[in-house]
């Protein structure tokens, strides 16, 4: 009897698909597409929502549509190997020294 009930109580659990949460009162629910590589999410006080990319970017998700351009950008604009911020290292530092006087 307890196998035909256990069988029974699977069969629906697996048959009744579970209902989506819907949002509290004054918020909706969207998807918000065309942001490569999410990393971080965080809302401001005036209800916008920040974006934060891997690649660098910041984007802003305002009035149920992201916003075309990024509002931040912190990409390397000319990244090549062996570069901080687009000058080369030293590979040998140098030192220069005056006197005083």
């Amino acid at each position: 009897m307890s196998r035909r009930f256990s069988l029974i109580a699977l069969a629906l659990i697996i048959a009744v698909p579970l209902a989506a949460a819907a949002p509290p009162p004054g918020f909706a629910d969207a998807l918000v597409t065309g942001v490569a590589s999410p990393t971080a999410l965080a809302f401001t006080p005036d209800g916008r929502l920040l974006i934060a990319t891997q690649t660098g970017q910041l984007r802003v998700f305002q009035n149920g549509a992201l916003l075309p351009a990024a509002v931040l950008d912190l990409r390397a604009p000319n990244h090549q190997p062996n570069t901080r911020c687009g000058q080369r290292w030293q590979r040998k530092p140098t030192v220069s020294c005056r006197a005083a006087g």
